[in-house]
């Protein structure tokens, strides 16, 4: 399930990746033609462009393209390590939602490359741990209820003996 905030997050993060690429593009293009402008003799930028043949601009563009390139390697090592910490997030957020009904049978069970393993062992140890206490509490409510009934049946077979007999005794 995704809450509204993942959906904006995911949004966010995706919508910064696209700016950062597209504005990295154009102004690595830009700023490598004014350079090679200059390093040419042309003072003028608006004569940039015009002087460039297609042997100038595609090695113009290498380097636009190499940096590209860094930017998007960049953004998805960054949106990928962002998801090994959150995305752990979301079952052990499950896992305590299931705990609080009850249901102390539950576990945590993470992606193999996720982090916060450490966590989800200790929270699948604590949640055995209360599920073994509560099974021994209710065998020990089942014992005492059984003792209570057996107690009743006991009192009430008293309860049906004449007082005369057990004055004699």
């Amino acid at each position: 399930m995704n809450t509204p905030l993942q959906k904006n997050l995911t949004k966010a993060v995706l919508g910064s990746a696209s700016f950062t690429a597209i504005f990295g593009t154009i102004a690595g293009f830009v700023v490598g033609a004014l350079g090679a402008a200059r390093a040419a003799g042309i003072q003028d930028s608006s004569l940039v462009f015009s002087w460039m043949t297609r042997s100038h601009a595609l090695f113009m563009l290498l380097p636009v393209i190499f940096v590209g390139l860094l930017l998007s390697v960049i953004v998805w090592a960054a949106v990928r390590s962002t998801h090994k910490v959150a995305g752990p997030m979301i079952p052990i957020g499950r896992a305590l939602e299931r705990v609080a009904a009850g249901d102390y049978s539950t576990t945590v069970r993470l992606r193999q490359d996720d982090w916060l393993h450490d966590l989800a062992d200790q929270m699948n140890e604590s949640f055995q741990a209360v599920e073994r206490r509560n099974q021994a509490m209710e065998r020990r409510i089942a014992e005492l209820t059984t003792e209570l009934k057996n107690q009743e049946q006991a009192d009430s077979q008293v309860e049906g003996i004449p007082e005369s007999v057990t004055a004699d005794a």
